[in-house]
């Protein structure tokens, strides 16, 4: 009788406590973290594109963040509504940048620029687009740039490598706010329409044309916070935008370029 009394009562301490892990089950389930994490999920498109100067680049969009990873340089450049301000972060070398998108350029656009005189940055396109059978929207650079253009280059001040003519198609299926599309124009290193950037081409004065931006791939996707977390506790900040550019590898490779332009001047 004694033995069947502790049998029943171990079985009702087990039944309590499969309750009680069941309650908790419950509980975690619709806490107000989940419930967050549900909320935080928002619909948005990933893109694979490729950069005349960049290279391969990595973009996120929803209507709420971007994120653009330069796989070359390694660099994450992230925004959120609704200040879109600019977080670049630099996972190598444990660095990162805060600013305003009106104070960021790609390192790599401006080094181009500073080197070749290659620029897309001042193209004006006409007004209207066109609507292309896929969706897109095409815009064809106006004759009030073609006619300054030849001028500059007619009087020397540009080589032949400059861009006479250009064109840019944008998705406006992609939720890419006006901020975001700066950002992608600042980041690429060319002026800017309506909508997400997806192609952009030039002819030069040797009647050569060059495929400026790509994209190769389009993909809907559903995204939470995480997916456009890039920083650390433990990241430092640093003091100027280029600093968050720099590794020991890109350092170096600096250091080899300023040599041979030394070695080249004494020539």
């Amino acid at each position: 009788m004694h033995s069947s009394q502790k049998s029943k009562q171990k079985s009702k301490r087990i039944s309590l406590l499969l309750q009680s892990l069941f309650v908790c089950a419950l509980a975690a389930t619709l806490s107000p973290q989940s419930a967050n994490s549900s909320e935080n999920s928002q619909a948005g498109y990933e893109l694979e594109q490729s950069s005349l100067l960049l290279g391969k680049v990595s973009v996120r969009i929803t209507s709420n963040a971007a994120q653009f990873f330069n796989k070359g340089q390694g660099v994450y450049i992230l925004s959120r509504a609704p200040a879109w301000n600019l977080l670049i972060v630099n996972p190598r070398a444990k660095t990162y940048y805060e600013c305003k998108v009106t104070d960021f350029s790609s390192s790599m656009t401006r080094g181009i620029t500073l080197l070749t005189g290659r620029t897309m940055t001042d193209v004006t396109y006409q007004s209207v687009p066109q609507k292309q059978p896929d969706g897109l929207w095409h815009f064809v650079s106006n004759a009030a740039y073609t006619k300054r253009e030849t001028e500059l280059h007619e009087n020397m001040f540009r080589g032949s490598a400059q861009p006479k003519t250009a064109d840019m198609w944008t998705n406006p299926k992609i939720p890419a706010t006006p901020q975001v599309v700066a950002i992608a124009g600042r980041l690429y290193g060319f002026s800017v329409m309506d909508g997400m950037p997806v192609r952009v081409r030039y002819l030069d004065f040797d009647k050569e044309e060059k495929l400026f931006l790509s994209t190769q791939k389009i993909t809907k996707r559903t995204f939470t916070d995480n997916d456009f977390e890039r920083r650390l506790p433990s990241y430092h900040k640093t003091a100027n935008l280029a600093a968050v550019y720099r590794t020991a590898a890109t350092e170096a490779a600096m250091d080899e370029m300023l040599q041979g332009l030394e070695t080249n001047l004494k020539r």
